[in-house]
């Protein structure tokens, strides 16, 4: 299993993160992240995407139960995802569904992985 190196994986959830802020407002994804690090073992504090690289079954476990739906979480997901890899929202979103409902470590880091650079060379 890759470890996990909080500087590779920094400028993508950056990206991700703003992203959340531009769709859903400044608050939500500190909601998300509170609800979800209650849900999590212990209730220790926990954001969505430490929660995704780390224990990706336990996040996606957390989003079905927030969300109710695995559809809402698709188009959370989607939705975010158009904002930072416009041609690739569909497919990105899809391969972090199955990464995160089969508790795909791995696939879950190449996901963040594929995120556009935000400052490319």
């Amino acid at each position: 299993m890759p470890s996990l190196s909080p500087v590779k994986y920094e400028a993508p959830a950056d990206k991700l993160r703003a992203a959340f802020e531009a769709v859903y407002g400044s608050t939500f994804l500190k909601a998300l992240d509170f609800y979800l690090s209650l849900e999590s073992d212990g209730g220790a504090r926990s954001c969505l995407f430490s929660m995704v690289m780390e224990r990706p079954r336990k996040a996606y476990e957390g989003l079905i139960k927030f969300f109710k739906t695995e559809s809402a979480v698709r188009v959370l997901w989607e939705t975010v995802l158009a904002k930072v890899a416009p041609n690739k929202a569909f497919e990105l979103t899809s391969r972090l569904l199955e990464a995160l409902r089969n508790d795909d470590r791995e696939g879950a880091l190449k996901f963040f992985s594929e995120i556009p650079d935000p400052h490319p060379l």
